[in-house]
Parts: structure tokens; C-alpha cells; sequence
């Protein structure tokens, strides 16, 4: 009754902008943390062979020291592929 039609509104730059920032922020009014990129098999690789790392407690070892620097990456692959994805990282480094 008297109501505008509001399913053919047309968005504008500011809403469209406003939305954004709001997805942004979490219930609490805080931002949301951005997602962390994944290391993959080539990266672990790749730090491996820059380190000169030989076995997997060297590997552990690395991880554990970086994660009290703050950088949880090489520590979060560990935790989550296992020994299979670390043991192949390491043969593809030699």
C-alpha cells in the first residue's frame, strides 16, 4: 500500500562501496581477518633448499622459529598435510 517497488532499485557506487566496507567487519564491529595464502609443496621446496635443510625435525625446527616470529605458514603446512606432503617437499629439494 503506497510502498515503492524495491526489486528493480538500481545500485549505486556508494551503496555498492558501503556493503563492501560492512562485509568487511565481522557482528562485533571488527574487522574480519583477510585469509592468509596457502603455502603449497613448491614454496616448502623452496625454503628448503634456501635453508639447507636435510631432515624433517630440521624442517619442525625452522617452523617452531618462525612461528615465534610470528609467520605461522610454514608451521600451519606442517600441521596440516602431514608427514606425506613434508617427506615430498623434502625429496623434491634434494
Amino acid at each position: 500500500m503506497g510502498h515503492p517497488d524495491l526489486t528493480t532499485v538500481p545500485k549505486t557506487e556508494a551503496a555498492i562501496r558501503s556493503k563492501k566496507q560492512k562485509g568487511e567487519r565481522d557482528c562485533s564491529g571488527k574487522k574480519k581477518k583477510q585469509r592468509e595464502e596457502r603455502v603449497t609443496v613448491y614454496d616448502v621446496t623452496k625454503v628448503i633448499q634456501a635453508k639447507s635443510i636435510k631432515t624433517r625435525l630440521q624442517l619442525v625446527f625452522l617452523a617452531m622459529g618462525q612461528e615465534q616470529e610470528g609467520q605461522h605458514c610454514l608451521a600451519q603446512f606442517i600441521a596440516d598435510h602431514g608427514h606425506k606432503a613434508v617427506n615430498k617437499a623434502l625429496a623434491l629439494a634434494k
